[in-house]
């Protein structure tokens, strides 16, 4: 659980220029599958990756912020 907890805490220290910034065709690739199957193996209702590669970022969101409201998590959703 802490490892969680440090992730989303270091998601929302970002600024918001560098939160905004397009991620390359490497990034997107990467976290798509990858992103899928750590998301799958975990058996969470929601999952934010952030991924970072030099200048570029990328944010996916995988499952419901909450159950059943069909709502995607992105890099502005906290659950508590």
């Amino acid at each position: 659980m802490m490892p969680v907890i440090w992730f989303v805490t270091m998601l929302f220290a970002m600024p918001d220029s560098f939160a905004a910034r397009a991620a390359d065709a490497v990034l997107d690739e990467a976290t798509d599958l990858s992103g899928a199957a750590m998301f799958m193996e975990s058996h969470a209702l929601g999952m934010v990756l952030v991924a970072v590669r030099g200048d570029d970022q990328i944010i996916r969101g995988f499952g419901e912020t909450t159950s059943g409201n069909g709502q995607e998590p992105n890099g502005s959703s906290l659950s508590g």
